[in-house]
């Protein structure tokens, strides 16, 4: 198992022992806290926002069809 010093990681099954005993170092220290946090990033599309009179037809389109959808 490579020491922590190391300069080049640990690959693969190397890897994966390091951190099961770095684990089990931890947890069996007192007063152990371990914080699993997961972090979700979603793209998200930027349009150009229309101009002039035909972002406002484009607007009011939208709404026409919001509309339409609802008394359906």
């Amino acid at each position: 198992m490579p020491e922590s010093s190391d300069p080049e990681p640990a690959s693969g099954a190397e890897a994966a022992r390091e951190i099961v005993t770095c684990a089990e170092r931890t947890s069996a220290a007192p007063g152990v806290r371990i914080e699993l946090c997961k972090e979700l990033k979603v793209p998200q599309a930027e349009w150009p926002r229309l101009r002039g009179w035909r972002g406002r037809v484009v607007r009011l389109a939208g709404r026409l069809g919001k509309l339409l959808v609802r008394a359906a």
